[in-house]
Parts: structure tokens; C-alpha cells; sequence
């Protein structure tokens, strides 16, 4: 009874007081992260339920009650209280406490602050694997933590003539006709705490090389050798100065970016296996290929 008693006491107490309480008498942190729960301690009081605390302005909150922005978590009753952040936002903490001086309130303002977000890719980029009509579209570089299977994708892809079409899938692979090439594109990753979108304008666009592979070989071809190689990779042809290559891994990671070839390309460093090249230059010429590394 007397507990009951005392309790009733400090909310009278603490309704009639926040306004005149303490803003020193609280320590913890000025900011919760959404989803994380801090401590905050109060002075010793007489007893060890002699306190009330309360959350965002609510003289009757309670153990494990939500108000607003905050939790309490646990007991409202002790030295300290666990408050967890459920929104971002301000939040106040008030307490009333007796000690062998009296009844004393204190006040606590802080703010509940978002997740940092957790995608950090900054680019699309397109890969035509086998050389055909097909294109490999990825983000780079990969996520920080958990994994890209926790991932949510959402890809946006429009088309010299207006159209457009949608994937869900991390790396889309599709057909591209040169007739009407992708133009534009467009990915939107959702994690469970953020989300990013990220586009990507292509010029001239985008397409397959099945049917464009001909073309080229009826044009102009630049030899690549040797293939394979263990080291150095030497280009042969008309005006090498015009040209630029870049090579990608078998995973899609551009190894090699818009390098010059007049005096051929090294992937000496580079693990043994297969390897894609694009050689381009500023009329719009592509000529894609594979080299295999020794």
C-alpha cells in the first residue's frame, strides 16, 4: 500500500513540476538510433523504487509503453530506464524521484535519428557476357552487410522508342535488339531500412551485338593477341590512338576502365580464367570479345 501510495504521489508530483524540473540531473545520450535502445540514469534516490519515469510529455506512461517517438523498455521504476527509439523525431524524458531532500524532477530532450542506410552502390553498368544479343545489367560496388540476397531491386529500362520494361531480379539479363536500343535505366534497391535509386543515361544506347557482330567484321577489326595470354595483351589495327578498352571480370567488375591500347594492356596481376573486352572509340565503334588468361 505505502508503494502504491508513493507512486500515486510522484505523478501528481511530476504533473504539477515538469514545467520547473531539472535539466542536469539526467545523463545519456542526445540521440537514439531507430531501432536501438539507450540508457539513461537518474541520482540515487532513497529507495530503489522511488522514481517514476515518463516519456515524451506523458505523465502516466508505464513499463514497455509507447509515446510517440520513444519506448520504455522494461521497468519506469529504477535508477535507469531503457528507452528504445521507434520513430525519428524529439523525444523528452521527465522523471520525479524522492530522495532523503524530497521529491525532485528532472527533464531529458533528445532526438531519435534514422539508421545509417546500408546501400552504397553508385553506378549501373552493362555487360554483353557471350556476345550476342543478350545484356547483363549490375550495380557496383556490392553492399556493406548482409549480403545482396536482403536486397530488394526494382529496374526501370526504356527504350529508343519510349517503351519500357521491368525486372526484380539483382542483375538482369536480357534480350536487346539494336533496332531499339535502351536508352535509360533506372534501379531502385530497397533494403529494410532505406532505400536508393540510381539511373543511368546511355549514349547512345544500349544493345545486343548478334546482329551487329557483322557489321563490325565488315568494317574494321581490331586484332587482340595473344589470346590466351599470360601477361600482355597487344592490339593490332588502323589509328590504335582513336581507341579505348575497358575489361570486366567473369563476376561483371570492370577490371580495366577506358584505357588507352597503343601500348597494349597488361593483366599479369590478374587471376587465370576468362575475360571480357569492349574496345571503343569517339564515332561510336564497339567491338567486344573474350580473353582468356593463363
Amino acid at each position: 500500500m505505502k508503494k502504491i501510495f508513493s507512486l500515486i504521489l510522484m505523478i501528481g508530483f511530476s504533473i504539477m513540476s515538469y514545467s520547473q524540473c531539472n535539466t542536469g540531473c539526467i545523463t545519456g545520450n542526445l540521440s537514439i538510433t531507430v531501432g536501438q535502445t539507450s540508457t539513461f540514469t537518474s541520482p540515487i534516490a532513497q529507495c530503489t523504487s522511488c522514481y517514476d519515469w515518463d516519456i515524451n510529455g506523458n505523465a502516466i506512461s508505464s513499463d514497455n509503453q509507447t509515446v510517440g517517438t520513444v519506448k520504455i523498455v522494461g521497468t519506469d521504476m529504477a535508477q535507469t530506464v531503457q528507452i528504445q527509439g521507434v520513430a525519428v523525431g524529439a523525444f523528452s524524458l521527465q522523471l520525479t524521484y524522492f530522495d532523503e531532500t524530497g521529491c525532485h524532477t528532472c527533464c531529458f530532450n533528445g532526438n531519435v535519428v534514422g539508421s545509417p542506410c546500408d546501400i552504397n552502390q553508385n553506378g549501373i553498368y552493362q555487360l554483353n557476357v557471350l556476345g550476342d544479343e543478350y545484356i547483363k545489367f549490375y550495380t557496383m560496388p556490392s553492399i556493406q552487410s548482409g549480403g545482396v540476397n536482403n536486397f530488394n531491386y526494382l529496374w526501370t529500362f526504356t527504350y529508343q522508342d519510349g517503351s519500357t520494361s521491368t525486372s526484380n531480379v539483382r542483375e538482369p539479363y536480357i534480350p536487346i535488339n539494336c533496332s531499339n536500343p535502351v536508352v535509360y535505366t533506372t534501379v531502385v534497391i530497397t533494403s529494410t531500412i532505406c532505400s536508393k535509386t540510381i539511373t543511368k543515361n546511355w549514349i547512345p544506347g544500349v544493345c545486343g551485338t548478334l546482329n551487329y557482330s557483322n557489321k563490325i567484321k565488315s568494317t574494321k577489326t581490331i586484332k587482340v593477341s595473344p589470346n590466351p595470354t599470360s601477361s600482355l595483351i597487344k592490339f593490332d589495327g588502323e589509328n590504335l590512338s582513336n581507341y579505348k578498352v575497358s575489361i570486366f571480370n567473369s563476376n561483371g567488375i570492370e577490371i580495366i576502365k577506358n584505357s588507352k591500347i597503343d601500348e597494349g594492356i597488361s593483366i599479369e596481376k590478374q587471376e587465370k580464367g576468362i575475360y571480357i573486352y569492349i574496345l571503343t572509340d569517339e564515332n561510336g565503334y564497339k567491338q567486344e570479345g573474350k580473353i582468356i588468361k593463363e
